[in-house]
Order: C-alpha cells, then structure tokens, then sequence
C-alpha cells in the first residue's frame, strides 16, 4: 500500500481518533455529566493501560465545548485537503 506522498499527497498525515457525539440539543448539565463520567473511565490507569496493549493513547478534552473546536478544526483541515485536491469516493 502507498504512502501519502507516494499518492500525491506529501505532508498530510493522520491520527486516527474516537470520541462520544451527542445530540445537539442535549442539556447543559446532562454533557457535563457524561463529560466527567467518559473522563474519569479514561483516566483510569487500569483503562490506559488496556488501551496501550493496542497501540492506543488517551488524550482528553478539557470540556466538551474544547472537543467540539477539535472536530470542527478537522472538519475544516480535511475539507480543504478533499477539495484541493478533488478526491471522490470510489
């Protein structure tokens, strides 16, 4: 399989990421609850240290508003190499 840059695409790299999506209209308090809950599984040396057996790090936003910023930042940053570049789906 081709690199990136073996494909036409030099300097663009990933990571791949999980995280929890919630409706848009969900109450305030009912994210903050989820939030501090999902945080403290994931910050849980037992958790981490499963996750680590398959390569997988933990990485946390502070608050659900600075994960929303993130997915947003993505959205724009593979928008633009999509359109650049015209890949389609095959």
């Amino acid at each position: 399989m081709p690199t990136t840059a073996e494909s036409g695409f030099p300097g663009v790299g990933t990571n791949a990421w999980n995280g929890l999506f919630a409706p848009a209209r969900i109450p305030k308090p009912v994210l903050a609850r989820i939030h501090a809950d999902v945080v403290k599984v994931m910050e849980n040396p037992a958790m981490k240290e499963q996750l680590s057996k398959v390569f997988m790090s933990v990485v946390v936003n502070k608050s659900p508003e600075e994960f929303q910023q993130f997915v947003l930042q993505e959205i724009k940053s593979w928008g633009k190499i999509v359109i650049e570049n015209d890949i389609k789906v095959e």
